[in-house]
């Protein structure tokens, strides 16, 4: 199976707040990010959670992370195409392929886009 490109980096716009994104607060939980030497406030996670303040905080972490997972995405594209030309079997180049499909699928879905496969 031959890999098929479905978008690539400059392709998929990509108009989120640039920075280190963090979380921050007492009670509700913001993500926050700095930008110019200023923080800016992102977004916020909403309380009253069906597990409590632990999922609330964890959904914060996870939502500060995005800009890192989506850099590591994009990052992964050369290494996707390095492994599926050295890919000892059609099975793992199947697998590689699929792989990189849902990661591709992931980038166009923060871009605010629907990735073709």
């Amino acid at each position: 199976m031959k890999a098929r490109h479905v978008k690539n980096e400059s392709e998929v716009k990509m108009e989120h707040s640039k920075g280190e994104w963090v979380t921050d607060g007492e009670g509700s939980i913001y993500i926050a990010g700095y930008h110019g030497g200023g923080r800016l406030w992102i977004t916020t996670t909403c309380c009253g959670m069906p597990k409590g303040e632990e999922e609330q905080e964890a959904n914060a972490h996870l939502i500060a992370a995005a800009p890192d997972l989506l850099e590591a995405c994009k990052d992964a594209e050369l290494a996707f195409f390095a492994a599926i030309d050295v890919a000892p079997t059609r099975y793992y180049r199947n697998k590689l392929t699929k792989q990189n499909i849902k990661r591709l699928k992931a980038i166009a879905k923060a871009g605010g886009t629907n990735a073709k496969t």
